[in-house]
């Protein structure tokens, strides 16, 4: 076997052994690291993404994005912009707080956010702040806390390192969240709480979230909440599990009103549409006992082929819950006549999808586009469960700056109306350039993921 490479066996063991030891370390550190009842501290907890004062696309009218992997100058994304959701570096380290962190770029010399506070007591709290620690890098940026137009806390972060250098998540990314955090005396009452920037940089500033809490020996770790009120009165009743009083009247029906019942998907419950490695339907003319006998998605290919191959016990992919879903970009081959996966739908009359994530498919023709869609309202119209749209609503926001008419002066309900209008619009145009035919926008077939 080549150096470095593991079999599907071999990897099911390591991961069994890694999630039993993950397990147990999680048991003893939960035991270890229990909150104690903590009813007399305050803990305010806000995200960085919603903080006032982000700089705004002029013709879009929300937040501009400054990413991590497009490391833009201030020149072109100025003062704090939206930052996540990160990639792989954030991901790995259990990704943002609350999806999303705030960014500014290593060049930015001036910018501002803030957020207004209620302080519910007066008294000694501790600002902890989480930001991309740079390995030997500076990312300066300033907390400042304003109580009746008076500065009464202010403290620069990022001059210096706080991650060990020998972090290996620093080490692989060049940078690792960090928490840091200094001491504020506050008083009860309004506050405002901002985070500047006052000079350049040798690295990004990158700040998730902050904490101010009166809980002086707190330390958060990653993602981590405090011991929030609410989870802390839910965790005292699960010690003693005592019945609690009914909030409805014991009259009331036990069974949904048929209003409430959830459509069926494709005749089914419930089923869960999985991304079918494309190699599944290359290996479908082989004979049984030299493939998968289920659709699946695996990497290595090959390694999962050598392993399953025409088994019936299969983890996961032998659900008969599991639903295939295709690549909008692979639609042209996989729907032609006589195609695998045509044959395969024909033969386990299986519901189907398609994830349409920044794909862009090319028909050979315009004939082929029409047998496609043709395809997909007749003879699979019962089978096809619709367009898988991660991330975004029908790809199609690039057309946004062109024929989206909103304004600050609208009510919501016309800013909803006009969303609603661009979305139709946008995607009717989508769907008839694709097939070659005056489609419609079919919000019928659009599953949002």
């Amino acid at each position: 076997m080549a150096a470095g490479a593991l079999s599907v066996k071999r990897r099911e063991l390591i991961f069994s052994a890694l999630l039993a030891a993950c397990a147990l370390f999680f048991v003893a550190t939960s035991a270890a690291q229990a909150p104690a009842p903590a009813s007399s501290y305050e803990y305010l907890w806000y995200e960085a993404e919603n903080m006032r004062a982000l700089t705004a696309s002029s013709s879009l009218h929300e937040p501009l994005l400054n990413p991590s992997y497009l490391d833009f100058p201030a020149s072109k994304t100025p003062g704090w912009c939206i930052s996540g959701p990160g990639v792989s570096a954030e991901w790995s380290q259990g990704g943002e707080s609350e999806w999303n962190s705030v960014a500014a770029s290593v060049d930015e010399t001036r910018a501002t956010i803030w957020q207004d506070v209620e302080v519910p007591r007066a008294g000694e709290y501790k600002v902890w702040i989480r930001y991309a620690d740079f390995a030997n890098k500076t990312e300066n940026f300033v907390v400042r806390v304003t109580q009746q137009g008076r500065e009464v806390f202010s403290h620069e972060f990022g001059a210096k390192d706080v991650i060990d250098s020998h972090d290996e998540t620093s080490m692989y990314w060049g940078w690792a969240f960090a928490w840091d955090s200094a001491s504020a005396n506050l008083a009860k009452g309004p506050a405002r709480v901002s985070i500047d920037i006052t000079k350049s940089a040798q690295a990004r500033r990158q700040v998730d979230c902050f904490l101010l809490t009166s809980d002086l020996s707190f330390v958060p770790s990653g993602r981590r909440k405090p011991d929030f009120a609410a989870m802390r009165y839910l965790r005292e009743w699960s010690a003693t599990r005592a019945p609690l009083a009914s909030l409805i009247e014991s009259a009331w029906p036990n069974v949904a009103p048929p209003a409430w019942v959830r459509p069926k998907i494709a005749g089914r419950d419930f089923i869960m549409p999985w991304n079918i490695a494309r190699e599944f339907w290359q290996l479908y003319d082989k004979p049984p006992a030299e493939r998968s006998l289920y659709p699946f998605n695996a990497e290595p290919v090959d390694e999962f082929v050598k392993s399953y191959a025409g088994k019936r016990d299969v983890p996961i992919f032998d659900s008969k819950l599991v639903s295939p879903v295709i690549y909008i970009n692979d639609m042209p081959a996989l729907l032609k006549d006589g195609s695998a996966f045509r044959r395969y739908l024909a033969e386990t009359k299986s519901p189907f999808a398609i994830l349409i994530n920044y794909g862009a498919p090319a028909f050979e023709s315009d004939a082929d586009a029409l047998h496609a869609l043709s395809v997909l309202n007749g003879e699979l119209r019962d089978q096809f469960l619709g367009w898988v749209s991660g991330e975004s609503v029908g790809f199609v926001w690039d057309e946004a700056p062109k024929y989206l008419k909103i304004s600050s002066d609208m009510s919501r309900a016309q800013l909803l109306e006009a969303h609603r209008a661009f979305y139709t619009d946008a995607l009717t145009r989508k769907w008839s350039a694709l097939f070659k035919t005056q489609a419609t926008a079919m919000w019928d077939r659009l599953l949002p993921a």
